[in-house]
């Protein structure tokens, strides 16, 4: 079973955090994503996760958003 993109059509990148807020990915991961095998497109998503548990630890008002204000 293919592994899907974390695209949420939600695209804004955010140039101090180096990632889009909508997906958490860097444009190399954006950019190579349909070039990675489903082992690459894991460990891209397990990284995403950790960048979100990062960004909801930083700020302590998150409610889950992930679209810029």
């Amino acid at each position: 079973m293919e592994v899907r993109s974390p695209c949420v059509l939600r695209c804004l990148y955010d140039l101090e955090m180096k990632q889009c807020t909508g997906c958490l990915r860097t444009i190399p991961e954006i950019e190579g994503w349909w070039k990675m095998s489903d082992g690459e497109r894991k460990l891209t998503l397990q990284r995403i996760a950790e960048r979100r548990r990062e960004n909801k630890s930083k700020d302590p008002h998150h409610v889950g958003k992930t679209k810029a204000p």
